[in-house]
């Protein structure tokens, strides 16, 4: 693995309907990757009719996602 990626979900968001949601948008992270910035803007989701007002992303889908999008970086959550 290379560089360590640790996250911290944030709990409450309201995000308008038609913003993509970023990571950025939904958690912090700290890392000493170069990929950071890329990180911040990778867009996890994006809402639908059938979503309706709530969303719920589990810590272990926003890692398998980024797992499959960043695979030579490691993932950590941090936190409850």
């Amino acid at each position: 693995m290379g560089c360590i990626v640790y996250l911290r979900l944030k709990k409450h968001l309201t995000i308008p309907k038609k913003h993509p949601i970023q990571l950025s948008d939904i958690a912090h992270l700290s890392t000493s990757s170069k990929h950071k910035y890329a990180l911040e803007n990778e867009v996890l989701y994006r809402m639908r009719k059938e979503d309706h007002e709530l969303l719920i992303l589990d810590g272990f889908l926003v890692i398998e996602h980024l797992n499959n999008t960043f695979p030579d970086l490691e993932f950590q959550l941090i936190g409850p």
